[in-house]
């Protein structure tokens, strides 16, 4: 079984929505998000690169961290999705990437497929 150091708040958002350590990694940012909400989901992933983990971009697989110097651009652009809520193309600006550079990086490296 694993089991990760989290947050009591992060804990707790988990625990009410009946997850534990082991279905979290193998459920999509979008499945998570419906079920911790956003800012929660933001810093489940934040909690998970710490301890070398990443949420799963697919159902079924286990997630994948990008290399080092661009884990924290990539939580960046979750906690502007699904915390502030912007567009693709206002996030790319935000960071300097593309439209389709962001969509990309939500979806491999977040499972993050939804548009809201």
């Amino acid at each position: 079984m694993t089991s990760f150091r989290l947050s009591s708040k992060v804990r707790a958002a988990l625990k009410g929505a009946g997850l534990s350590d082991d279905e979290v990694l193998l459920k999509t940012g979008d499945e998570l998000k419906e079920a911790i909400g956003g800012e929660a989901l933001h810093r489940l992933a934040v909690e998970l690169a710490k301890e070398g983990q990443a949420i799963a971009p697919y159902v079924g697989s286990l997630g994948r961290l990008p290399q080092a110097d661009l884990i924290d651009r990539n939580l960046e652009i979750l906690r502007l999705r699904v915390v502030e809520r912007m567009t693709f193309e206002a996030i790319g600006a935000e960071v300097g990437l593309s439209r389709s550079r962001v969509r990309q990086i939500l979806r491999w490296y977040h499972g993050v497929r939804q548009s809201s």
